[in-house]
């Protein structure tokens, strides 16, 4: 299934530290690193990629949403009303995720996949020579997606594996594979 529509949501801070300016510029930059990656990932898909400031209580969730949360996600999810959390946690990728959390993360909400904070850091600083490496996503469809999935221990769950192929040129068009491959099997 191709993907038509995905938004990457950046939640505003939600506590200020030191001057509003010098949160504003963090919040810009950070919002900038994810319009790059949303760029991306509509050249990859052809999706129109909508990247916006809000918190994930506001958002419809009538397309996968890449969510970048300013708060641990099960504050985050639990500001959201209860009959909106079943239907948005299968279509989150976590953005900018705990490495020491992620598999926890992910096994109990179910959520699409995640991103690790470094892993996508290394995406921002160094496109040109990505690889298509080290999205956290449901084995069987990495299965499906016949990508070399990563030992055991923390790189494992009972559901989860970080995984990566050489056949995809980046971290983007990893995801994008992946994740019309995951939603033709929601």
């Amino acid at each position: 299934m191709a993907l038509a529509r995905l938004q990457i949501v950046v939640e505003p801070p939600r506590k200020i530290i030191g001057s509003q300016e010098r949160n504003r510029e963090a919040e810009q930059s950070r919002i900038a690193d994810y319009t790059s990656f949303g760029t991306e990932v509509s050249k990859l898909s052809g999706a129109s990629v909508s990247v916006v400031s809000m918190f994930l209580r506001e958002v419809a969730p009538d397309s996968p949403i890449l969510l970048a949360t300013s708060a641990d996600f099960g504050s985050t999810l639990a500001e959201c009303e209860p009959n909106l959390r079943s239907v948005l946690t299968p279509r989150i990728v976590l953005l900018g995720a705990d490495r020491t959390k992620i598999m926890a993360i992910l096994e109990q909400y179910r959520l699409a996949a995640a991103i690790e904070s470094y892993r996508f850091f290394q995406w921002s600083v160094q496109k040109q020579n990505d690889t298509g490496y080290g999205l956290y996503g449901v084995c069987s469809i990495a299965q499906l997606l016949e990508a070399d999935q990563i030992g055991g221990g923390p790189f494992r769950s009972e559901r989860y594996c970080v995984f990566g192929d050489s056949r995809y040129s980046s971290l983007p068009e990893l995801l994008v594979r992946y994740l019309e491959v995951y939603l033709e099997n929601l």
